[in-house]
């Protein structure tokens, strides 16, 4: 498929990568193609790389905001995004543990909110996209996202084990877990795993276990 043609399609990360990110998905919309589309709740911190038009996100608690490259932290309730142009270029689906990694920020400073990506991540998101429009198949632009992203994720360092342990338990049971046993499991305190999940995971354990258990 050439970078041009319009189209959908989904590539997976490379090796150890795939923990932390799950997909990637190219996108090419010609302009006038792109309606408001509603973006559930999901168990993944998404990251869009646009290398088109800006996009119009309408968040019905937020307002409106006009983005370009963005990334949307866990959220609990809906939000509308469309397109101001043409669309294109790369979403990437991550956990909410390697958005952490990524992004070097504590995940409940995005946790319900759609935020421009430099604004949380500084420069290397324009480094990044300048990149990916410069190559010239999507193969080359995943191979570089690879790179990127796994230099940036080692950089930066494992997270607190017991949240990790946490995140694993409740994302492998599909949410389908008691909170109470899921502290007992890891040796917290209830409201200290509340407290150290919201840090670390963007929101409560109660409320991921919800988006969990509805996600298809």
């Amino acid at each position: 498929m050439s970078v041009d043609e319009p189209g959908v399609f989904d590539a997976v990360p490379s090796g150890w990568l795939r923990r932390y990110v799950h997909r990637y998905t190219a996108f090419t919309e010609p302009a006038g193609a792109s309606a408001f589309r509603r973006q559930v709740p999901r168990g993944e911190v998404v990251m869009i790389l646009s290398l088109g038009d800006d996009f119009l996100v309408r968040d019905p608690r937020a307002g409106a905001a006009v983005l370009r490259s963005f990334v949307a932290g866990l959220h609990d309730s809906y939000v509308f995004v469309a397109s101001t142009g043409g669309s294109h270029g790369i979403q990437v689906d991550l956990t909410p543990l390697g958005a952490r990694m990524l992004l070097g920020l504590p995940m409940r400073e995005v946790a319900n909110r759609t935020v421009g990506l430099e604004e949380v991540a500084g420069r290397w998101p324009g480094t990044v996209t300048g990149r990916l429009a410069e190559a010239t198949s999507w193969a080359a632009r995943f191979a570089i996202l690879d790179e990127v992203l796994a230099a940036r994720i080692r950089a930066a360092g494992p997270v607190d084990p017991r949240v990790g342990l946490a995140w694993a338990r409740l994302s492998g049971a599909r949410g389908k877990l008691a909170i109470a046993s899921l502290a007992e499991e890891v040796g917290w305190s209830h409201r200290h795993l509340l407290a150290r999940f919201k840090e670390e995971v963007g929101l409560s354990p109660k409320a991921v276990a919800r988006i969990l258990r509805f996600q298809r």
